[in-house]
């Protein structure tokens, strides 16, 4: 359009140039020549124009190539950031396996390096039960709880152990906490507990792993226990990672190399210095896996160790005492002659009116199973405090048992029960043989009156040979062994405890939680 106009002007210029030939001819000189210029420029800035839309589709498409590989670098960036997170986050779990792998890796050595206590009674004790009485026991095959008695000589072993390696435990009267899963036994042992920072690991999964000793006393202390008699000291977060998944991270069973722990500290407002609390782990773990598989045999073999056991149930859950432990509880029975006492724990989630139909309830069960109790109580570890009871109140009866206990002399009386079983046993065999012999000796007899000569001679041998191997000679030498390994591990345990040194000082706490 531009180039039409310019022509057309240049056209009439050329026109009235002619008409105005004479006198206007410079005049139209100077204009055709700003024309021409004009026209010049505007070929310059048309070209410039067109260069300028070439740049600027060049910019554009080039604009278009940057924002592509900005997207692409924005991708990759935030891949890499990603796989940064990612790799951070691997790192930090390695470095907690590391730390995990670490830690288990120095309790083992710590274990291993622990030396027992310098007591010769109760490493003589122990000396006679594997050896002396093992022999023995290979040799009597007529008890019939011959495994039971082999336990019980075991549990023996193992509390002058813990009394020669932990002095403040002598004395005082054990009280086995034993229950199903998340029934509440840490909690309930933890609401005697007076210091906040030093408590028994709770939570939903089962926690107690390791049998753990809690008895007053005037500084807390945690101590680990090698199956040797050593002793090595723990922190609270090295005691609280004792749980089932630690110890199932072993290759091995964690408790052959450390059988128990013990926390010393200041229990309940009633000052509890004879109590001792055994937290057990619950019978029955709920799919822990690994070698935690034989907690219930834990709980069992610390349950019948104690003078007194405390089963707990959770009200959380039940209104009365499942299946599963009362199955338990008979099977207890008949392992031990401690008294029971039923915690009915987490009362405080229950309304008043149910506690009391569930107390009945756990009464009549327990008649009906004929279970004897000392008594029943609705227990709020939350509260630390009992809301309801039947029978004896639960503060009366740990009053009551808040006494020292003579445990030499209970040590001595467990010996003595096992030998007198099978003393009972071997005396049985006695009068056994000896009816076999006069058996034996009445046939002979009556061959003869037979008038049979001959048969009453050959007979005779065979007679004499039956006689022999039914002779009360072996048992007698039996009977002569269980009393001198007898005499000896008694003697083991009062020298053990001469050794042992003055018991910790232990007080109770001033205030009630």
């Amino acid at each position: 359009m531009g180039q039409l106009i310019l022509s057309q002007a240049i056209a009439n210029v050329d026109r009235l140039a002619s008409f105005w030939v004479l006198r206007r001819r410079p005049i139209a000189a100077a204009i055709h020549e700003v024309l021409h210029i004009a026209e010049q420029s505007h070929k310059k800035q048309t070209k410039a124009l067109h260069e300028s839309l070439a740049y600027s589709q060049q910019l554009k498409s080039e604009l278009g190539i940057l924002a592509t590989v900005q997207g692409q670098l924005e991708t990759d960036l935030d891949k890499a950031e990603s796989e940064q997170k990612s790799l951070y986050s691997q790192l930090i779990h390695k470095q907690a396996e590391y730390i995990n792998v670490s830690s288990r890796y120095d309790l083992i050595a710590s274990l291993l390096r622990a030396k027992p206590q310098d007591n010769s009674g109760q490493q003589h004790f122990k000396y006679l039960l594997e050896n002396d009485f093992m022999r023995f026991a290979n040799q009597v095959a007529s008890l019939p709880d011959e495994a039971q008695a082999v336990i019980e000589l075991q549990g023996v072993a193992e509390e002058l152990a813990l009394v020669a390696g932990f002095p403040g435990i002598h004395g005082k009267n054990l009280i086995a906490v034993a229950g199903g899963f998340s029934s509440g036994k840490s909690e309930f042992v933890n609401s005697f507990i007076q210091d906040a920072s030093f408590r028994l690991a709770v939570g939903l999964n089962p926690v107690t792993a390791i049998p753990a000793y809690v008895s007053g006393a005037k500084n807390s202390q945690v101590l680990a226990f090698s199956s040797q008699g050593g002793s090595v000291p723990l922190t609270m977060n090295e005691f609280h990672a004792l749980t089932h998944d630690f110890v199932r991270d072993f290759a091995f069973d964690l408790k052959t190399v450390m059988p128990y722990v013990s926390l010393s500290t200041q229990l309940g407002d009633k000052g509890f210095e004879h109590i001792c609390f055994i937290d057990t782990p619950g019978y029955d773990p709920a799919a822990t896996g690994g070698f935690t598989q034989h907690d219930h045999d834990i709980a069992l073999q610390y349950a019948s160790q104690a003078g007194v056991v405390f089963w707990v149930i959770g009200l959380d859950v039940n209104g009365t005492l499942p299946n599963s432990d009362l199955e338990f509880l008979r099977e207890l029975l008949n392992i031990t002659t401690a008294p029971f006492y039923i915690i009915a724990n987490k009362a405080d989630l229950r309304a008043e009116e149910d506690i009391a139909e569930i107390l009945d309830e756990i009464e009549e069960v327990l008649e009906f199973e004929e279970i004897p109790i000392e008594g029943i109580c609705a227990y709020s570890s939350v509260l630390g405090c009992e809301l309801q009871f039947r029978g004896r109140s639960l503060f009366d009866y740990l009053s009551v048992k808040n006494r020292a206990v003579e445990k030499e002399q209970q040590l001595i009386k467990q010996v003595s029960n096992v030998f007198d079983r099978y003393r009972r046993s071997i005396d049985e065999d006695i009068e056994r043989s000896a009816r076999m012999s006069n058996c034996f000796r009445s046939l002979h007899l009556d061959i003869l009156q037979t008038g049979d000569e001959e048969l009453f001679l050959h007979m005779g041998k065979r007679f004499e040979e039956l006689r022999n191997e039914f002779t009360s000679k072996s048992f007698q030498h039996n009977l002569e062994v269980a009393n001198e390994i007898e005499g000896k591990m008694v003697k083991a345990i009062e020298d053990s405890f001469k050794l042992i040194s003055t018991p910790i000082g232990v007080v109770g706490c001033k205030k009630a939680k």
